[in-house]
């Protein structure tokens, strides 16, 4: 089989051949034996490409040069290591032979099954082959994975542990496999590959765990990965503490989703038997986590750093993976801040240059929350949308769910309406709030408050809505229990927008000696807009009646130009009542913002486009195809009032 032989026909099944081809040098020869293999669809076998590429020996021909031992599936009763030992045998073989009778007797022979056993070649056949086909897959899954294709990647670990004729090694290179995989967003297949990796080491152990865990909780089985966790802990906790102190990071984030009682108690006893070596990196993981515990369960953070410090010690050691954005967002306990919009807007262009689909729905609907709490609506919309759709793709209905309810969130604010049998009952009352139904907002916030999400961080945030509803409804005592709650929670938070929060519940609560002076504390602390722009609204309503027209104008123009330009139009209506009480007259706006026009993808694809990206760039980037970036972008166009591209670096998209 020669050059010509082999031509364009063996050129195009190479390119058409799944896989990866990996070359591995033979220390005892001068040629470098290569090895190209997959495993077909049908599962019929592992089908094998080997050849020989390297200096050529001075009796070679230009055989000796390129071989190329043609697919071959495992016949029944025989391995696939049995049968590439026989290629492999043939070629080096074929290697020392030259032009005519020599190679066809060679080929007659191999083919009657006539194979004359050279020592040297059977001893490298067979001792030397399983490294060789193992350091192969390895090689190839590196490669797969240093070119951002997690799925190629756990294939070829995968084969690489098939290969592996040692226990240990195929340990290694299964969890490899399912950590790849778990990646990609193939929970199924991930769950399989750890549960079939066996009992390897304490340090496998601990990843095997986590891929299960993480795998349950991607699917929404949150009660069932907590427990994996809860015995993973248990059974690392004396030989690894190190492992088991990451296993109960994961295990205080199932209880951010779900807000179990016993699932927090069962996690805090865990936090404080387990025994983490004074100057350990996992020192900062092993606090958060129990400050974590401390705020869900409203413990005393006794002994403890403050959180800022926990919360900046623990961002040192985040990677691009779920660990590295929990510790970014602090278990959800860290300040929305500059920084925190920096690392998670980091996080997520690595996740997404990467290719680690199965971990996008998690970056983006924390860089949502982020956006959003800076006032960048649009933004948080855009990156929420993208979360469900790559959520939804992934088989992910936890952060499908969490994602959805951002966008109930958001739309609630603009005042567009809701499902009430699929929306989020916290974006719902936030609706019924802002449109004046303050009952119905009161009993929706009491059962979220109350009940089995009162352990939840997000029970916190809803609490000043409460307040507020409460108030207008005439129920203002409702608000004392919850208020006194999240009083004490802000003082262990310690952050600024809690403590703004906390002095305009102050200034709205019955028996307030000074409300303008909790207002005006509020309005000193608030960095949140919307927040900052309801304060004002509350402020400027109580001025009013307090017949402080003047200052009462000032607080509403300022609400309501950022209700305004937020899209809220249920609160900028408000604001325009209470400012045409003072008598002062509030136009609509007219000409409304062309940028609100665009749906959340379209102003993805129009800012990306600005940047000078080309539609195949952005397709890249957002996982979507060229041809629908270029619809989005014809879309946009006209309403944008633009008609060239180029044209679209002089818009301003902030808003």
């Amino acid at each position: 089989m020669d050059d010509r032989r082999h031509g364009r026909q063996g050129v195009r099944r190479q390119q058409c051949h799944q896989g990866h081809r990996v070359d591995r040098p033979d220390p005892h020869r001068t040629h470098l034996p290569a090895l190209r293999f997959h495993q077909p669809p049908d599962a019929g076998g592992l089908r094998c490409r080997l050849r020989v590429r390297g200096a050529a020996h001075p009796r070679a021909s230009p055989v000796g040069r390129r071989v190329v031992v043609r697919h071959r599936r495992t016949a029944p009763g025989r391995s696939a290591v049995d049968v590439l030992r026989l290629q492999l045998v043939g070629v080096l073989r074929l290697q020392r032979l030259g032009r005519g009778r020599d190679v066809q007797r060679h080929r007659r022979d191999v083919a009657g099954g006539r194979r004359r056993r050279d020592a040297e070649e059977e001893e490298f056949a067979g001792v030397r082959l399983h490294r060789l086909l193992a350091g192969a897959g390895r090689w190839a899954a590196a490669r797969a994975h240093s070119r951002s294709g997690y799925a190629a990647a756990a294939a070829a670990y995968e084969r690489a542990a098939a290969l592996s004729p040692e226990v240990a090694d195929r340990a290694r290179r299964l969890t490899l496999a399912a950590e790849a995989t778990e990646f990609s967003g193939c929970f199924d297949r991930a769950r399989d590959l750890a549960e079939g990796a066996g009992n390897p080491d304490t340090e496998l152990t601990s990843r095997l765990i986590w891929v299960r865990a993480c795998s349950d909780y991607g699917e929404g089985l949150l009660t069932g990965a907590h427990a994996m966790l809860s015995a993973g802990v248990d059974h690392l906790r004396a030989v690894d503490p190190r492992s088991a102190a990451w296993l109960l990071l994961d295990a205080a984030s199932m209880i951010w989703f779900d807000g179990d009682r016993d699932m927090a108690w069962r996690t805090a006893e865990q936090l404080d038997a387990l025994q983490v070596p004074p100057g350990d990196e996992v020192v900062p993981v092993h606090q958060l986590s129990r400050w974590f515990i401390a705020m869900a369960l409203g413990r005393p953070a006794d002994g403890l750093p403050p959180l800022a410090e926990v919360v900046e010690s623990a961002r040192a050691l985040a990677k691009a993976d779920r660990r590295g954005l929990l510790l970014t967002g602090g278990l959800g306990l860290a300040e929305y801040d500059a920084r925190t919009h920096m690392l998670a807007s980091a996080a997520t262009a690595t996740i997404r240059a990467e290719g680690m689909v199965g971990l996008l729905p998690q970056a983006l609907t924390f860089l949502s929350r982020v956006e959003y709490a800076r006032g960048r609506h649009a933004e948080a919309r855009g990156l929420a949308s993208e979360a469900v759709a790559i959520a939804g793709d992934t088989s992910q209905p936890a952060w499908a769910r969490q994602a959805a309810g951002l966008l109930d969130q958001y739309a609630a604010v603009r005042g567009e309406a809701l499902d009430p049998a699929t929306a989020h009952p916290g974006a719902l009352a936030l609706l019924d709030l802002g449109q004046g139904r303050s009952e119905q907002a009161l009993l929706s916030l009491e059962a979220l408050v109350y009940g089995r999400s009162r352990n939840r961080i997000e029970a916190m945030h809803h609490v000043p809505d409460l307040v507020e509803a409460a108030l207008r409804s005439g129920r203002i005592a409702r608000a004392a229990e919850p208020f006194a709650r999240l009083e004490a929670w802000a003082a262990m938070l310690d952050q600024r927008w809690a403590d703004a929060l906390v002095a305009r519940c102050r200034a709205l609560l019955e028996g307030s000696d000074d409300p303008g002076a909790h207002f005006r504390a509020a309005l000193a602390a608030h960095e949140r807009p919307f927040d900052r722009a309801r304060t004002e609204l509350l402020y400027g309503e109580w001025l009013r009646r307090a017949r402080h027209t003047g200052e009462a104008q000032e607080q509403l123009r300022a609400a309501l130009e950022v209700f305004e330009r937020l899209g809220a139009e249920p609160w900028a209506e408000r604001a325009r009542t209470e400012l045409g009480a003072t008598g002062w007259s509030a136009p609509r706006r007219t000409g409304a913002d062309r940028f609100v026009r665009l749906t959340p993808q379209e102003r993805q694809i129009v800012q990306l486009a600005a940047t000078g990206l080309s539609n195949r760039d952005i397709a890249a980037h957002l996982f979507l195809s060229p041809r629908t970036v270029g619809q989005h972008l014809y879309k946009a166009f006209p309403k944008l009032g633009v008609t060239a591209r180029g044209q679209l670096a002089d818009l301003t998209l902030d808003e």
